[in-house]
């Protein structure tokens, strides 16, 4: 969840309900449900899509302490998951907050080998809409306004490398 000045723009999914219904409650506990990076289609920690399993979920993304610092008046915050090891990839955010802006700058850094498909997934709040998308890798700007409900999602195949 992000907010700035107090409004609220990336918001946590959460679970519309809960539900007998595996396939609807798994799709709300799905990495791609949540403001984050998807690598090969994989979920960050494992999800048993059985009825046993329903409120159950892995714990592979061990999710390092939460580093904050300050750079000249801004606040830069950075934590690292280790959800995609078994691929061979460590995912790191780092979110800076301009000191007087009502910004977010949200920088994923993958590290690893190999070839790997990436998925970034935001889920706007409802008064918010993607504005205009420059260098769809690195810059998506969104501004106030209304929308349905539908993320800002951009894929892209990519190598990574030590």
């Amino acid at each position: 969840m992000l907010r700035l000045d107090g409004e609220e723009v990336l918001c946590d999914s959460g679970t519309g309900c809960y539900t007998r219904d595996p396939k609807v409650r798994n799709r709300f506990r799905a990495t791609a449900a949540h403001n984050s990076v998807l690598v090969d289609g994989e979920e960050q920690n494992s999800i048993d899509r059985g009825r046993d399993g329903l409120f159950r979920i892995g714990t592979e993304a061990e999710v390092t302490r939460i580093e904050d610092r300050n750079e000249n008046g801004d606040v830069l915050l950075c934590a690292s998951h280790s959800g995609y090891k078994r691929l061979g990839v460590m995912h790191t955010r780092t979110i800076h907050l301009p000191e007087r802006k009502p910004m977010a700058i949200v920088q994923d850094q993958l590290v690893g080998t190999g070839t790997h498909r990436f998925e970034i997934n935001f889920q706007l709040a409802p008064s918010w809409k993607v504005s205009s998308v420059e260098k769809l890798e690195s810059e998506i700007r969104v501004s106030p306004g209304r929308i349905n409900s539908s993320p800002a999602k951009s894929v892209r195949e990519s190598k990574v490398i030590d």
